[in-house]
């Protein structure tokens, strides 16, 4: 369902073409990230292997994995440090939703149980032991901006907490504009 909405809420995204650049879907070290600004609210999506963020992709097996998946989702939460959109449009963050077919829901958001409703059931069943080895996590960070027409760039501070990270490949639609850019941990401003 998330991905559904997601897809609606990026309408015009559809309509841009990163150039052909041979990148595998699911290559370590690059992640893709959408921006679009819609009246007030700036929506990111940042999509990758999970490899990006944590020292392994299947679903944690140990106590220290769990603990590495926490902490992950914890700077992920706290986006702001993450994103910063130009200061003049006075931007805060709304909403943060991060999901992963290989990271139970509890470990991500220790607020939201599991499917099963019981906090860490998939875990502690092993339901998740089987799941793909090549795991992906879809992000989704929602600012609300008071001065919307002052937003020129965001910031992108995504290398500097994970340093497996090399390359974001970039897409933003604001009002009047559309493009694409390759950020990387030498060139991480995202301008339009």
């Amino acid at each position: 369902m998330k991905k559904y909405a997601l897809v609606l809420f990026f309408p015009a995204l559809g309509l841009l073409a990163l150039p052909a650049r041979g990148h595998d879907p699911h290559e370590h070290g690059v992640a893709r990230l959408n921006a679009a600004l819609e009246g007030r609210r700036l929506s990111l999506e940042l999509d990758g292997p999970l490899a990006n963020l944590l020292s392994f992709e299947h679903a944690p097996r140990t106590e220290a994995q769990r603990n590495e998946v926490r902490g992950m989702a914890a700077k992920l939460r706290n986006a702001e440090t993450l994103f910063v959109p130009s200061r003049a449009a006075s931007c805060r963050l709304e909403s943060v939703a991060l999901a992963s077919g290989n990271l139970p829901g509890s470990l991500l958001d220790p607020a939201a149980p599991d499917a099963s409703g019981q906090p860490g059931h998939a875990e502690a069943h092993g339901e998740k032991e089987d799941a793909a080895e090549h795991g992906e996590l879809d992000a989704a960070f929602v600012f609300l901006c008071d001065k919307p027409e002052a937003l020129t760039q965001i910031e992108v501070r995504l290398f500097g907490a994970f340093p497996a990270l090399r390359e974001i490949e970039a897409q933003i639609a604001v009002p009047g504009k559309q493009g694409a850019a390759e950020l990387t941990p030498a060139s991480r401003m995202l301008k339009w």
